[in-house]
Order: C-alpha cells, then sequence, then structure tokens
C-alpha cells in the first residue's frame, strides 16, 4: 500500500526556521525604510518652513 507522506516542521527544521527568519527580516525592514520615509521628510519639511521664514524675514 502506498503511504500518504506528511508534511511536518519536524522534518525539516532548517527550511522553515530559514523561511520564518527571512519573512521577519522582510517585515522589520519593510517598516524601518517606511519610518526612515517619514521622519527624512519631516526634517525636511521643517528645513523648507525655515528657510522661506528667513526669506520673509528679509
Amino acid at each position: 500500500m502506498l503511504e500518504t507522506q506528511q508534511h511536518s516542521v519536524f522534518k525539516k527544521p532548517f527550511l522553515y526556521g530559514f523561511l520564518v527568519f527571512l519573512m521577519v527580516l522582510l517585515i522589520t525592514q519593510t517598516i524601518t525604510n517606511q519610518r526612515f520615509k517619514l521622519q527624512k521628510q519631516t526634517e525636511q519639511q521643517g528645513v523648507n518652513e525655515r528657510a522661506l521664514k528667513l526669506k520673509e524675514d528679509l
């Protein structure tokens, strides 16, 4: 008789561990990149506001 093969996490722990690591790495890098872009945009807006204020004062 043919036995059905069951896929188990315990049969290939290194593969599944590596896949989970890649998923977590991708998620954290995406979040970090978004926060960096937001912070950079906020800084740029502050610089622009200061430049406009100085221009008006002149």
